[in-house]
């Protein structure tokens, strides 16, 4: 199996159970859909430099995503869902927004990257060492 990068959502919809790789880097979305959650084999997503202000709840449904890129976003938080991705290893928000972490991130037991540098937070939750 060819391992490819899908650039378009849509076009990602059109085959979700293929999909390994998407790149939906400066976009200008403000929105991820709910249908992102049918990409059931993702493993890298990359959302770098949209204008992103949350994600669904849905995106705690891609067990299989390791990577995930959503710097230069407007977001100002995470779903609880996203203590879901048991498989994440490596999480990128830096120059967001996020003020505060939900309590699920403590469930990220293979996150061995983390970046949030320039966001709003005051302190990192205990489950962040």
């Amino acid at each position: 199996m060819i391992e490819e990068m899908y650039t378009s959502l849509e076009e990602a919809l059109l085959n979700p159970e293929q999909v390994i790789s998407l790149n939906l880097d400066d976009q200008g979305l403000d929105e991820l859909p709910d249908e992102i959650s049918k990409l059931v084999n993702l493993e890298i997503l990359s959302l770098y430099s949209n204008s992103l202000s949350a994600l669904p709840e849905s995106i705690g449904q891609l067990k299989k995503l390791r990577m995930l890129n959503l710097d230069e976003n407007q977001l100002t938080g995470f779903p609880e869902s996203i203590g879901e991705l048991s498989s994440l290893y490596e999480l990128t928000a830096s120059d967001n927004s996020i003020s505060d972490l939900p309590n699920s991130f403590s469930k990220l037991q293979n996150l061995v990257a983390l970046e949030l540098g320039i966001n709003q937070l005051s302190e990192y939750p205990d489950c962040i060492s």
